[in-house]
């Protein structure tokens, strides 16, 4: 015979089993497998190896105190994650991103003029990231953010490439003048690839929240030059799940 006790166990381990199962996020049918996420990003952008060295020269050479400073940019696009499990997925997306660098100096000339001098190199490329991405799995009925990181390659297609110039002069007399000038910077390599690594956040409120740093790997230079992009991004975005 099956005792009144013995009964009572099963049932009681049937519901704490059952228990388990419903807030389990794959089995209750909460674990979704695709994710649409279109970002607000703002990059900063600059070129590491050799720019340090030419700045550092033409500092020796001119006198002056050239010195690199951030491109400011904002991305523009959307990214897309393909869920392999609950907490792995693959990640890639499609974006128009702003790199390039900055390098500036302020100087007086012949005693008389107090001149401003910007001048931006300016690489924008079409770019896609193919990244794997780890993330936390809260339980259906938590309200915690899913944290995750990811890592993986870029590769980018050149889609403009300038130099802009900024000069500023003010006169001893008061006088102020001011030019800018646009012009192509031809010798850019076409292809740009590097890779990517990032931390963030899924809010239950569908708003995600990520930093990202990425370095190339290729020099943006087609005439030697060492240069190669690195960028630092913050977006803030809004994704749909299903």
């Amino acid at each position: 015979m099956v005792s009144i006790g013995a009964v009572a166990k099963a049932e009681t381990k049937l519901a704490f089993s059952t228990d388990l199962s419903a807030n389990s996020p794959e089995k209750a049918g909460n674990h979704k497998h695709f994710q649409l996420n279109f970002p607000f990003a703002v990059s900063f952008s600059k070129f590491g190896g050799m720019p340090l060295k030419f700045i550092n020269d033409l500092n020796a050479n001119t006198g002056y105190t050239f010195e690199q400073t951030k491109r400011i940019g904002f991305p523009l696009g959307c990214d897309f994650n393909i869920y392999l499990k609950p907490w792995l997925s693959l990640k890639t997306g499609l974006f128009y991103t702003n790199k390039g660098m900055k390098v500036k100096d302020t100087f007086i000339l012949n005693n008389y003029y107090d001149v401003d001098l910007h001048i931006t190199l300016i690489a924008n490329y079409l770019e896609a990231p193919f990244l794997i991405e780890l993330s936390t799995v809260p339980g259906r009925n938590s309200s915690s953010a899913r944290f995750f990181i990811n890592g993986g390659i870029t590769a980018g297609l050149l889609m403009k490439s300038k130099i802009w110039t900024e000069l500023g002069a003010s006169f001893g007399d008061g006088g102020v003048e001011y030019e800018q000038v646009m012009e192509d910077w031809k010798d850019v390599n076409s292809l740009d690839y590097g890779y990517m690594v990032g931390i963030g956040c899924y809010f239950k409120s569908g708003l995600s929240l990520a930093i990202d740093y990425a370095e190339g790997l290729r020099t943006v230079s087609s005439e030697g030059w060492d240069f190669k992009n690195q960028v630092f991004s913050i977006k803030i975005g809004y994704y749909f799940q299903w």
